[in-house]
């Protein structure tokens, strides 16, 4: 199921087609086998307190969240 991800103090639309990576398989496999976004615009790993960007294809923005959602980090 598709996510809306908007800023909470804005209402600025940030994805209006995350994908939610809330397993292990799912944050395993992540984003590594495509060739970049195409049908989502985003992907939400939770729980998760770093990431890697091994076998990936391309580029991408990291945005850290709080446990309630507020954005402690832009890298």
């Amino acid at each position: 199921m598709p996510l809306i991800v908007k800023n909470s103090d804005t209402g600025i639309l940030l994805a209006v087609n995350a994908s939610l990576a809330d397993t292990f398989m799912a944050r395993l496999k992540g984003l590594s086998l495509r060739k970049g976004f195409g049908d989502i615009d985003g992907m939400l790993l939770s729980p998760c307190s770093g990431i890697h960007t091994f076998n990936m294809r391309f580029s991408l923005d990291v945005i850290y969240l709080s446990e309630n959602n507020r954005v402690v980090h832009i890298g």
